[in-house]
């Protein structure tokens, strides 16, 4: 979910002083980002990059702090520091005028859902996933792409590049580059790099086709083998349910 979304998001959320819903579809960028309601998206934002890039808890509050104070001020921190009160006391501070914003209960659940919008960019707690903090669904899209680099991967390029001359080697190295580009992309697609998704996407569609390609080459060349038909047929099936989770994560992060 990106930050205009959120935001409206967050303005909906309100119990008091509502907007109708047909003004706030009206809003464009610049209306809803001077809106009280976007300083919590942009907290939570601030929160989750420096949790990203390694910053402890306290730095990131001394962070924020530093780049909100010359334009709005300080006052002394709250003494219980965590996300939903240093929002808080942004808010009273920054929007004083804005009693609806100051209700904790609204606080709480706005930043709740600011925080899940932010993990779908930066992970549980603003951690990169990783082996501990990533999604299940993460790992195995991450095991099915590491076994089929060391299967599919490294098998075909002894056979492509080996002394023993093979049929049609080509087609032994073009599964192996698809194999080493699948997890490669796969990583890129956890690391949230630019362009990950898209290219997991392509390398899982493509992991499909060539390898049914593959075999049909193998079935007019007589070289085919109902266990390598069979072995093909799991793998489409893994290489869907991977594809469409990928594509699923993507699409729950959207509005």
């Amino acid at each position: 979910m990106d930050d205009l979304n959120l935001i409206r998001l967050l303005v909906r959320l309100r119990t008091r002083d509502r907007v109708p819903e047909d003004a706030l579809a009206r809003l464009g960028a610049a209306e809803l980002l001077a809106r009280p309601e976007a300083t919590i998206a942009v907290i939570a934002r601030g929160w989750h990059e420096f949790r990203a890039n390694g910053y402890a808890e306290a730095d990131i509050y001394r962070e924020i702090e530093a780049r909100r104070l010359r334009e709005y001020g300080a006052e002394p921190l709250p003494a219980d520091l965590t996300l939903e009160s240093f929002t808080r006391y942004r808010l009273r501070l920054e929007h004083p005028g804005e009693a609806a914003l100051h209700d904790p209960a609204y606080v709480a659940q706005a930043v709740r859902l600011a925080s899940e919008a932010c993990e779908r960019d930066y992970g549980p707690r603003g951690e990169a996933p990783g082996a501990r903090s990533m999604p299940a669904g993460h790992l195995a899209v991450l095991a099915y792409a590491v076994l089929v680099a060391l299967v599919q991967g490294l098998g075909n390029l002894g056979k492509g590049l080996g002394t023993r001359a093979v049929p049609d080697a080509w087609v032994n190295l073009a599964l192996a580059v698809i194999a080493f580009g699948l997890v490669a992309a796969v990583f890129a697609w956890i690391q949230q790099a630019r362009g990950g998704r898209v290219a997991a996407t392509a390398m899982l569609a493509a992991e499909i086709v060539l390898g049914w390609l593959a075999v049909a080459h193998g079935m007019h060349t007589g070289e085919a083998m109902a266990s390598v038909e069979w072995a093909q047929g799991l793998n489409t099936v893994l290489a869907a349910a991977c594809l469409a989770y990928v594509h699923r994560w993507k699409a729950d992060a959207r509005p």
